[in-house]
């Protein structure tokens, strides 16, 4: 099982920066990313239930990807993602 304390901060960047779609879009909300790498991946019955019992119904999707995210990826898969979803100015 998953440490509840790994909850997958990193993928909640992604999900921020998959929800701006331009530079006049308001920073703040998270969107499920779907991930192709993250497909038919599943958290254990103890994910699902500490999501449960510690997030509104909304955040569901959101932070069910953020744990697949963490116990799934690298550190380098996500660092990708990261690059790919967010706009970094030079």
């Amino acid at each position: 099982m998953a440490s509840p304390l790994r909850d997958g901060e990193a993928w909640h960047l992604v999900q921020a920066c998959s929800a701006v779609k331009s530079k006049d879009d308001e920073w703040g909300n998270l969107v499920v990313v779907d991930s192709p790498l993250l497909s038919g991946k599943k958290l254990t019955p103890d994910e699902e239930k500490y999501i449960v019992d510690n997030y509104n119904k909304d955040s569901y999707g959101i932070e069910s990807e953020a744990f697949l995210a963490e116990s799934y990826l690298t550190d380098g898969q996500i660092i990708q993602a990261i690059e790919g979803k967010c706009y970094f100015p030079e």
